[in-house]
């Protein structure tokens, strides 16, 4: 999965300024999609030069303008295309994971604690994802 498709997502469910892109990432699919503020921003002038979305200045009291996002007709076409197609195998890539198969070469109470440091993690991330799911 791309970024593009995970903003068009996010816009197609409401018009979004980047700003609001980032915070609605961050209490919603930030452990299936996680991404910077440059990431998002450039990934949005890329969509804008293809024009799957299109942006407005919107006028901030004490603020500069902030732009915010709508879906064009034509990147809802590309949303429906993305979201109709065979999902593709993942790849992942996790430093705990790749740490855990050379924990040979680690001293014993390092791999403990980072074991024990990933588990607090999973459980804290499950516990966000409840609540998330409970609102």
């Amino acid at each position: 999965m791309s970024l593009k498709f995970a903003l068009l997502g996010l816009i197609a469910l409401k018009p979004a300024s980047g700003y609001d892109i980032k915070r609605i990432i961050d209490r919603s699919i930030y452990f299936v999609w996680n991404v910077t503020g440059p990431q998002i921003y450039n990934t949005l002038r890329t969509l804008r030069e293809e024009g799957l979305v299109s942006g407005e200045a919107v006028a901030q009291k004490g603020k500069p303008d902030k732009q915010v996002h709508t879906i064009t007709p034509k990147g809802m076409q590309a949303l429906q295309e993305f979201a109709n197609e065979p999902v593709r195998a993942s790849i992942t890539r996790d430093e705990v994971l790749l740490r855990i198969f050379f924990g040979n070469f680690a001293d014993d109470d390092v791999v403990i604690r980072e074991l024990g440091a990933y588990l607090d993690r999973i459980r804290n991330e499950r516990a966000f994802m409840e609540a998330t799911e409970a609102r």
